[in-house]
């Protein structure tokens, strides 16, 4: 405008300003784009959260996945540590009912996770891209699975007496 050359530097940050104030809202790379509109993850984890007590607080990864050329939404959450007599049913109800109500959004796939489960920075920020790659390799056993196929659902839940040795070694080895 007056002559000024300005030189930007491409981050991948996500981020307004407001004044000259600049406000750093996410990483470009994490938007879930599904039938053309943007959802932030970090707005879907926080509903998930937020939807049942047994889900833990900021140990919730949300991301895209390609299902039959389409993106469709998967969710990965720690739920606490015991898992004797918790009703998986009844949060997966309360996580799914949450985000349709706040985000218009079916999750496709969602799977609860035992603590400790997600990959975390040193400071403790979830690792979004390496729940993702882990999640679609399969390297984790969920408590409990949830999965859905145009209007079928489909669900698997571990033994009552929980994880085997051999799965919980696997766990901590992450």
């Amino acid at each position: 405008e007056n002559g000024e050359s300005r030189t930007y530097l491409r981050t991948g940050d996500l981020g307004f300003l407001d004044g000259s104030d600049l406000y750093v809202a996410g990483r470009i790379k994490d938007v879930i784009i599904i039938r053309g509109r943007n959802h932030y993850p970090q707005d879907i984890e926080a509903t998930v959260e937020r939807s049942h007590p047994r889900i833990r607080p900021g140990c919730t990864a949300a991301f895209g996945v390609d299902r039959n050329g389409a993106e469709a939404l998967a969710i990965v959450a720690e739920t606490g540590r015991a898992h004797k007599g918790m009703n998986l049913d009844e949060v997966v109800d309360a996580v799914r009912a949450a985000v349709s109500r706040e985000h218009a959004l079916e999750v496709h796939e969602l799977a609860l996770t035992p603590f400790g489960t997600l990959p975390k920075t040193s400071s403790g920020k979830i690792r979004r891209g390496a729940a993702k790659e882990a999640f679609l390799r399969g390297e984790w056993l969920p408590t409990f699975t949830s999965r859905t196929r145009r209007n079928e659902e489909t669900s698997r839940t571990l033994p009552p007496e929980g994880p085997t040795k051999e799965q919980v070694a696997s766990w901590l080895v992450e």
